[in-house]
């Protein structure tokens, strides 16, 4: 897969001067792709980015399905609560998420909501949602209950950068 990006500044703006917002990818697995503040990789200006990705796949046979949570040591798919399949990015996700809203007190847009328990976001709560969800302590309240998946596929994304030479290309 190649991407280009044109990180140009905005430079039609006139007088004003705005930050650069960086641009991250995420190698994921599709059930984990909710999970947008963990595992970001930066794309620099003037770098050519190589990502080399190793795939790891656990599994696990019937025989070994049929005990306990607690003698396992880990959880199946379908023992999971927020998500569908369980994951432990899932989980802690989940952990972030749930203290997030014992604080905000409302959910942003972009989670489902039914409107009944709580209430979608104003900007302010979102920040607030926002910050929960870009702390990574708040993924590690629950080590406890988010144990490793018995059956996974994940990915390590190891980055690479070297300088773009322009006056070669």
């Amino acid at each position: 897969l190649n991407l280009v990006i044109n990180m140009k500044s905005l430079s039609n703006l006139g007088g004003m001067t705005t930050p650069d917002i960086p641009y991250n990818v995420k190698i994921s697995t599709k059930i984990d792709m909710i999970d947008q503040k963990r595992g970001l990789i930066e794309v620099k200006p003037g770098y050519h980015l190589v990502i080399r990705v190793v795939p790891k796949v656990v599994d696990t046979r019937e025989d070994f399905e049929v005990f306990d949570v607690n003698t396992r040591g880990c959880k199946l798919p379908n023992e999971g609560s927020f998500f569908q399949n369980y994951t432990k990015y899932g989980c802690e996700l989940e952990c972030a998420y749930n203290h997030s809203l014992a604080i905000c007190k409302c959910i942003p847009w972009y989670f489902p909501n039914d409107f009944i328990k709580m209430p979608m976001c104003d900007m302010f709560g979102a920040k607030c949602f926002d910050t929960f969800l870009s702390d990574e302590i708040y993924y590690k309240n629950c080590s406890d209950q988010c144990l490793e998946a018995c059956q996974s596929t994940s990915y390590s994304a190891i980055p690479s950068y070297w300088p773009i030479k322009t006056e070669e290309i």
